[in-house]
């Protein structure tokens, strides 16, 4: 095994170590791990013309980064820096399984709001708001070093710069993107895919909806075909705002586009998943098919959704449902989840 390549046994005795850091090169580790000085050790350990070589390994496995993908997801701003002068590449592609750029990583990781339980790490809310400003800062970064904006979403959860920036809710990003020539239509990835305005509609991001409805996003683009949504139905899945259904209808947003090919459904399937008896009634009232059954699933009805919700949250809805007209089919053993929700924290509404 070469010197530039963790080994096995290396990585088993690191209790810090994930599944595939012995693919990792100890650059790539060192770099996700925000150890500045031993990516200036091994920098420094090769001549000049062989440095980029190592620098520029490319990432092993489903999941692996190149070192300056690492460091841009981890938010290590002093690693960037350093891996971009010694000539990272870039635009270099990632792992087979979200293969994203380093622009990529860097514009989805921007939100406070987008890295989960982010608040513990950290003492007072100005050393927050200091992560945020240095992920921003590597970003300027990248784009500096001519990274490109519209690199396509790869083919596994892959997300465009604009996409991730969308996702993470960073509506700042989001119009510097657009100003740059971000292209606010690319399509999604075709597992887990999500435009743009599917991305932000599906966190809930009502500014950053807006901002890309006034940029010219397609409000009825199709949703992924394994496992996506439309945005309509992203924000009546995971949003608990009226406010926002109300916008991507008043835009044009059809309640009865279909979904995904495989696990996909109409709004109102999203919306009863969802447990929002005010989004499903919304919907009801702008004229959503109440007998819309799942293409991936036929003949799975909204009130056959239903049947999942936890009591408190089942009833007001099937009681909607069959007051707008629902009809229940006789036969239908056992509904499953259409969309990727879960609802163990549900609540009565």
């Amino acid at each position: 095994m070469g010197s530039n390549t963790l080994s096995l046994a290396e990585a088993a005795g690191n209790s810090d170590a994930d599944d595939e850091d012995y693919c990792w090169t100890p650059l790539q580790l060192a770099a996700k791990e925000g150890d500045l000085a031993a990516v200036t050790a091994i920098l420094a350990q090769h001549a000049q013309d062989s440095v980029a070589d190592i620098v520029n390994a490319p990432p092993v496995g489903y999941y692996g980064r190149t070192a300056l993908q690492a460091a841009c997801e981890s938010g290590h701003e002093a690693i960037v820096a350093a891996l971009l002068a010694a000539g990272a590449a870039v635009d270099a592609p990632g792992g087979h399984n979200s293969g994203r750029t380093a622009l990529q990583l860097a514009c989805l990781t921007t939100s406070t709001a987008a890295i989960p339980n982010l608040q513990q790490h950290y003492a007072t809310e100005q050393e927050l708001r200091d992560h945020q400003s240095a992920r921003h800062r590597i970003v300027d970064m990248l784009l500096g070093a001519g990274a490109d904006i519209n690199t396509p979403a790869s083919k596994y959860s892959g997300r465009t710069a604009l996409q991730a920036a969308s996702e993470a809710g960073d509506l700042r990003l989001v119009e510097k993107l657009l100003g740059l020539g971000a292209h606010v239509n690319a399509g999604p990835s075709t597992t887990l895919g999500l435009t743009a305005l599917q991305a932000a509609a599906g966190r809930g991001h009502l500014d950053v909806v807006r901002a890309l409805l006034t940029a010219g996003a397609n409000v009825n683009a199709p949703a992924s075909r394994y496992r996506g949504f439309t945005a309509l139905q992203g924000a009546c899945l995971h949003g608990d705002s009226m406010e926002l259904v109300g916008m991507l209808l008043e835009a044009g947003a059809d309640p009865d586009l279909g979904g995904s090919k495989f696990q996909g459904g109409s709004a109102l399937h999203a919306a009863v998943e969802g447990g929002n008896i005010d989004i499903v009634k919304g919907l009801l009232a702008a004229g959503a098919s109440v007998d819309v059954t799942a293409g991936g699933l036929p003949g799975q009805t909204p009130l056959q959704s239903a049947m999942l919700l936890p009591d408190g949250v089942r009833e007001p809805i099937e009681r909607a449902l069959i007051t707008a007209g629902a009809v229940p089919v006789s036969g239908f053993k056992r509904p499953t989840l259409l969309f990727s929700a879960s609802h163990k924290d549900l609540k009565s509404r």
